[in-house]
């Protein structure tokens, strides 16, 4: 979300991405001389629920949480 600033020669300087029903976040952007020079995501929600919050009552719930298993990206080359 924090890089929805366009290149240089872009035909509009800051990009809004399509989100998921449900997802909300509060943004803020800089556009200075016509170019986009930071974003700053704050707020991120889904339906109505703070993500973080959601985090740490899920691990006060069930921790301990095993890590996943490191084995489900085969990087090539």
């Amino acid at each position: 979300l924090e890089e929805q600033c366009q290149p240089d020669f872009a035909s509009r300087p800051f990009l809004h991405l399509g989100v998921s029903e449900g997802f909300t976040y509060d943004l803020a952007k800089t556009i200075d001389a016509g170019l986009c020079t930071s974003v700053s995501v704050t707020n991120v929600q889904i339906d109505g629920g703070n993500d973080l919050l959601a985090l740490v009552n899920y691990l006060g719930t069930f921790s301990p949480v095993a890590p996943p298993p490191t084995d489900r990206v085969n990087e090539i080359g």
